[in-house]
Parts: structure tokens; C-alpha cells; sequence
């Protein structure tokens, strides 16, 4: 299924008394400017009027006129954001795109809209580290919340700190080693000027990792927690050396990946700051949003996650350059989306 169809499915919350544009045509042409580069729901709005009615009439518009802005943030901090979520996921499921057994999830907050009691300032999206598609997303009561959040009760892997920590060091070692895996990544020359040591003990046992705790409070159990994990450190740069100690949390039983595979696979973990939160804040300049009310800042970073990910899947690694492209050449952002341009639009 092509993503404009996928869209058609997303629900339409608007009442039917002088609804004038089609749904999935709003989400299209927000999508479709973005893809653009547009980094605005002002820039969205222009971005439809300045390509005249042949875009509108691609888009699905009847009349060929796009929405004004103040349409597009009406429309948007009203949207169901989980029904969003799920079409866009069970697009990503029906893609057919191989999107690994990976999948990073990393807090990250919309620095400038103020007030924590927004919608969407604490936003945690999953990042599928083989295909770079951005699974879904989730807003959080706060940082530290990721694992919280029940869209993400099927993934593989998450990051915890704090209570993780305290309960590690708590335990007696004779506890421990009967239900320990460990394993050693060692660098066998330097790279980059630097060399690297890796250490990983993973630590199953429900009784045992019970009391890590669940969104910070000690005692409540984390939702499908496997295994807890401590990650050792040393880098050596110009014969300095230093050791860093971090802690994660993961769903992965024993028998699907010990301490070999999980070391693995948290490396893979920082993917997601590379090609999702940097993207976000250089590219989409996502930390001086415009819109602050209802769900909008959540939608619009979603619709974000959305056009980076078509980009990676065309097999575009520089995500502002296809931008500047598509800018000049609107045909290619429509067949992105499944879309077929009217003779009458470049």
C-alpha cells in the first residue's frame, strides 16, 4: 500500500458540517511540503498556495485549493494522535521493508514550546536501526519515562538509568552469577586515534530484577523486562584512558541474545541520535517549533519522523540534500507517496 492510501485511513475527527477539504489530502499535502522542506505549518500553508491549484488537484483537493494555516493547526491539535500512530504503523508493517530486529527507543524534548504540560514536549520515537524507519512515537509524562509509554511494549530494546544503577549494585555477586552473561568487545588496533574496550554482563532472573523498578519508582516492575544489563566503557586516546559505566533494560529473554548480541545491539542503539534527533534539530529545526497547543507538536513531529524515513528508504543518506532536490523537482516528492502528478505539475 502507497502512503496516500495509507493516509485515506487515518480517522477524521472534523465534524461533517463545513468540512471543506479531504483528510487524507491535508495529511498528503503536509507531507508532501515537508519533503520539500518545509519546517512550518506557514511554510505547509505557502508551500500549497505557491504550487496553485495542478498541486491541489494532485493532492486529492476537488477544488485545487490547499488549506490556510490556521486550518492546518485547527486540524492538527485535534487529530487522534494514536490512531495516527498506529495507520503509520501498520503502514511501515505492510511496506514490506525489512526494518531489522533492532529497535532503539530515545527520549527527546521540543526544547522551546513551553510549559511541560503541553502535549508532546517529552516526545520518545523508535528508531528501526536496519532499515532507518522511525516506528512510532510516544508522548512521555517526562525524561526518563521512555519505557513507560505502551506503544513501545513490543520492542526489543530500551534504555534505563537511575533506579537500573541501584539495584545492580544492591545485589549480592553470589545471586548473580548463576543467571550471568558477559562479554568483551575489544578494539585489536586503534581506530580513529583511539582505542576501545567494551564490557557487557547481562543479568536475567524476574525475582532478581524486579525491584529495578518501573518509571523511576522503586518496587513497581518494568513492563516485559528480561534482562538488566551493565555496560562498561574504556576508551584510551593518547595514552589517557577513561571508563564510563551505563545501564540498560531489555525485553530479549537469554536464549535469543546473551551478552554477545546485546552488545551488539546497543551500539546500535545511538543510531537514533544520528539519524533521527539530529535530523530533527538541524534539518526540520524542530527546537523552535511554532506550534504549542493540543496535539499539533506532536503530529507535526511525527510528520517529520515520516519524511526522513521516506527519504532513507529511497536510499538517501543525506536527508537536507534530497530536500533541497525535491524543492526543485515536486514530481519526485509525489512518487515518495504514491502519487502521480497532473500533466499541468512539474
Amino acid at each position: 500500500m502507497m502512503l496516500r492510501e495509507a493516509l485515506d485511513g487515518v480517522p477524521d475527527h472534523r465534524s461533517s458540517q463545513g468540512r471543506r477539504h479531504p483528510w487524507g489530502a491535508v495529511l498528503s499535502l503536509a507531507v508532501c511540503a515537508m519533503l520539500c522542506g518545509a519546517r512550518s505549518l506557514y511554510a505547509i500553508a505557502q508551500w500549497g498556495r505557491d504550487h496553485g491549484a495542478a498541486a491541489g488537484e494532485t493532492l486529492g483537493f476537488p477544488l485545487g485549493k490547499t488549506p490556510c494555516v490556521a486550518t492546518l493547526h485547527r486540524v492538527f491539535k485535534d487529530l487522534d494522535v494514536a490512531a495516527f500512530e498506529e495507520v503509520l504503523r501498520e503502514w511501515v508493517k505492510d511496506s514490506r521493508v525489512d526494518i531489522g530486529s533492532v529497535a532503539p527507543v530515545d527520549g527527546k524534548t521540543l526544547r522551546e514550546i513551553h510549559g511541560e504540560e503541553i502535549p508532546g514536549v517529552h516526545l520518545a520515537p523508535a528508531y528501526a536501526a536496519g532499515s532507518g524507519a522511525a516506528l512510532t512515537q510516544a508522548a512521555t509524562v517526562g525524561k526518563g519515562q521512555e519505557l513507560a509509554a505502551d506503544a513501545f511494549s513490543p520492542l526489543e530494546t530500551g534504555r534505563g538509568q537511575g533506579p537500573v544503577a541501584a539495584a545492580w549494585q544492591a545485589r549480592e555477586w553470589r545471586e548473580r552469577v548463576a543467571k550471568l552473561t558477559v562479554w568483551v568487545d575489544e578494539s585489536p588496533k586503534q581506530r580513529h586515534g583511539r582505542w576501545e574496550r567494551r564490557e557487557l554482563w547481562a543479568l536475567a532472573g524476574p525475582e532478581l530484577n524486579r525491584c529495578a523498578g518501573s518509571a523511576g519508582t522503586a518496587g513497581e516492575e518494568w513492563p516485559h523486562l528480561r534482562q538488566v544489563c551493565r555496560i562498561e566503557r574504556q576508551r584510551t586516546v593518547k595514552g589517557r584512558t577513561q571508563t564510563t559505566v551505563s545501564y540498560a533494560v531489555t525485553s530479549v529473554v537469554p536464549a535469543v541474545g546473551g551478552a554477545k548480541r546485546l552488545l551488539r545491539v546497543l551500539r546500535k542503539h545511538w543510531d537514533i541520535g544520528n539519524r533521527v534527533h539530529w535530523v530533527g534539530d538541524v534539518t526540520f529545526d524542530e527546537d523552535r517549533p511554532r506550534v504549542r497547543t493540543g496535539n499539533a507538536p506532536q503530529v507535526t513531529a511525527s510528520l517529520r519522523n515520516l519524511t526522513s524515513t521516506l527519504v532513507r528508504w529511497a536510499g538517501h543518506t543525506n536527508v537536507a540534500a534530497v530536500l533541497r532536490r525535491h524543492a526543485a523537482r515536486v514530481s519526485e516528492a509525489y512518487a515518495l507517496i504514491g502519487i502521480r502528478p497532473c500533466l499541468t505539475q512539474e
